[in-house]
């Protein structure tokens, strides 16, 4: 039998800790080969089923709160909810941006998780393209503080957040305060993307950016278009009503696409969905599909 996988825990570190804590409840031929790999979807699947919740209602469940999927299906056109089984398979069947292949962790989280649970575990948030923890605003510690190694499954394994390295825990490593404050308030962002129950409107988030671009001056638009980075630039047409075709594949990119620049023009996701739901109202609760 499994151990409990717990709030925000991302799919690598519930393995992992399995692995090597509970190696007798599970089946490590499915899960064993999962953790030396990219978590895909198909593996996904396997963890669902080991929970017993491969059925509709459980592998949403851990693709919402447990995956990077989150982030490409919760903007949604408003008559395309569901976002397993059979869509789960098709385009997503072979995804192998799920989880992180990165680890990183936050000394404050580590031990506040110690006092309260007996361990600590690896969060999905704190490898969310983001460098600092969005409850300590501390910075994420993505390298072993005792070998200086990265962590990666391939190279620093996941077990040592619950066995140390060299002889040492990290509940041991001390905190280094972040001063930027952008890079807190973009941790924060996510970190209340992955918490929203709500389905987000893709046409009503497109209007609502498009507004906000509307009265920037073409200064500021030149520079949000250069700072987009891995993002793509041609949506700002879409946003900008020039251009309305973003379909199939592309769908999921340009959902990222939209917090991104949600975050970067709107700095909070309350204000940002404040402004989606005046135009759409409120949709769906996820687990409801």
């Amino acid at each position: 039998m499994l151990f409990r996988i717990q709030s925000e825990e991302s799919v690598r570190s519930f393995i992992a800790r399995n692995i090597l804590i509970n190696p007798k409840g599970f089946n490590k031929e499915n899960l064993g080969y999962a953790l030396r790999r990219a978590i895909n979807s198909k593996r996904v699947k396997y963890v669902a089923e080991e929970l017993g919740w491969e059925e509709k209602f459980g592998l949403n469940r851990l693709l919402y709160n447990h995956t990077y999927m989150v982030e490409r299906i919760i903007i949604r056109d408003e008559d395309q909810r569901n976002y397993s089984l059979d869509q789960y398979g098709g385009a997503w069947e072979d995804r192998r941006d799920l989880d992180s292949a990165l680890g990183y962790f936050c000394p404050d989280c580590v031990r506040e998780d110690i006092d309260l649970l007996g361990f600590s575990y690896w969060k999905r948030s704190h490898a969310y393209d983001v460098k600092v923890c969005a409850k300590h605003n501390v910075k994420l510690i993505g390298e072993c503080p005792f070998c200086s190694m990265p962590f990666h499954y391939a190279k620093h394994t996941f077990g040592s957040m619950w066995v140390g390295c060299n002889g040492r825990m990290f509940s041991e490593c001390s905190s280094v305060a972040n001063n930027d404050t952008d890079e807190f308030n973009k941790s924060r962002f996510y970190r209340d993307v992955c918490g929203y129950n709500y389905y987000i409107s893709r046409s009503a988030a497109v209007k609502a950016i498009g507004r906000k671009i509307s009265i920037l001056p073409d200064s500021e638009i030149l520079n949000l278009e250069n700072d987009v980075g891995r993002r793509s630039k041609a949506s700002f047409a879409i946003f900008r009503g020039l251009n309305n075709s973003c379909t199939g594949e592309s769908l999921s990119s340009f959902s990222s696409d939209i917090l991104y620049k949600g975050f970067k023009l709107y700095g909070g996701f309350s204000e940002f969905i404040a402004e989606v739901e005046s135009i759409s109202g409120r949709l769906a609760v996820i687990r409801d599909y």
